[in-house]
């Protein structure tokens, strides 16, 4: 016989139904907003129409309701009491698992749904739909590549950074190794790359670091093998890593810099601003060792021209006026070598001077003024 509803059923159960619903809709809403990270959650959102994963997670979780639905709805109907009917124990133990099955299988789907959403898995969709943009197009998506660096930006410091990190070097890895590669294509994301660590509020670790180096190096390293010096690439590239130093400079790495030193082989800007900041915050070891290499760079290339000097000396006029011990180290050098510039010494310091004040560069370009009237006063 059919069950026979009464209006004091009907009215519990319709409260039962609701109830339901309203779990089965809260707790995967409240979860995604307790689970997944904002700024996750903000690029899933942003990406909605590409991102079939979060459609079909919707989708997977709306029928997971669905079907606790239709269960209630069988457990509701077996269990109700017709008129002058006993239900045997069996119904009931029938009916329990089926409620106990719909809701585990339900919660499971949900589960699943979060874990589809963890950082590691959104970071490897947006590495995989840049890579699909630029085998089709040939270029690396300016939006995508912004929601890849901000994940990496606001990321705490170590493994959560290095995700990121592992999935740009992907990236330049395979842009690198095809045939069509004309050394410009890299231009966004080496703009952005410095980003995921040199964040105020939450900066990467010297691991970071060390990786993003290691990363740019081997970048550099596969340009220079394909003859390709002059190229976009690898003006950014070089410009990351001064970048990069200057960064681990101001946080007290060590290693960092004097890694950065050797990768850079000869940029003499990089040198000059990694030296600069390793003056200012009093990091004398890294100072030093980056006006050793400049040094070496310039008598590599005897006798000295002024193009070839000016940042060299714009970084010993730091020396030169930062206190009694860095003049005597700075004094040292030209007295060594003041022979060497072309075509004199006053000359080189008068061009490194016009040189840093046409840059902007006003409190180089004073210091060199102050040392070079130094020097004219000793004669």
């Amino acid at each position: 016989m059919s069950p026979q509803f009464t209006e004091a059923w009907g009215t519990t159960y319709l409260q039962i139904i609701i109830t339901l619903l309203i779990f089965a809709f809260g707790i995967p809403a409240l979860s995604f907003q307790l689970i997944v990270p904002e700024e996750i959650r903000n690029i899933l959102f942003r990406h909605i129409k590409i991102n079939k994963r979060l459609i079909f997670t919707i989708v997977f979780i709306l029928w997971s309701i669905v079907i606790l639905f239709l269960f209630t709805l069988v457990f509701i109907w077996y269990l109700h009491p017709s008129p002058g009917s006993i239900l045997p124990p069996w119904k009931h133990l029938t009916a329990g698992s089926l409620i106990t099955i719909a809701l585990i299988f339900t919660i499971l789907c949900w589960l699943f749904s979060l874990w589809k959403f963890s950082r590691k898995r959104v970071i490897n969709d947006l590495e995989r739909n840049l890579w699909k943009e630029f085998s089709k197009s040939g270029t690396l998506s300016e939006e995508i590549i912004i929601d890849l660096i901000s994940i990496g930006e606001i990321s705490e410091a170590g493994h959560r950074k290095e995700l990121v990190l592992n999935a740009v070097n992907r990236l330049v890895q395979k842009v690198q190794t095809i045939e069509r590669y004309t050394g410009c294509e890299l231009e966004e994301l080496m703009r952005n790359f410095v980003k995921i660590l040199a964040n105020r509020e939450k900066p990467g670790n010297e691991d970071n670091y060390l990786l993003a180096v290691k990363i740019l190096g081997n970048a550099l390293s596969r340009l220079y093998q394909h003859k390709n010096f002059t190229s976009l690439d690898v003006n950014l590239v070089l410009r990351a890593l001064e970048r990069l130093g200057k960064a681990s400079v101001e946080l007290g790495y060590d290693n960092t810099p004097q890694i950065i030193l050797e990768i850079a082989i000869s940029d003499t800007n990089a040198f000059y601003q990694i030296g600069l900041s390793a003056l200012k915050y009093k990091r004398f070891l890294v100072a030093v060792a980056t006006l050793n290499r400049l040094e070496a760079l310039a008598l590599e290339k005897l006798p000295l021209t002024m193009e070839e000097g000016s940042n060299l000396l714009g970084l010993i006029a730091h020396f030169w006026t930062y206190g009694a011990s860095t003049k005597r180290r700075a004094k040292s050098f030209i007295e060594l070598n003041k022979n060497n510039f072309a075509p004199s010494f006053k000359e080189c310091l008068n061009y490194a001077i016009e040189y840093h004040y046409s840059v902007a560069q006003f409190d180089t370009a004073d210091k060199l003024i102050i040392m070079l009237n130094e020097i004219k006063r000793k004669k």
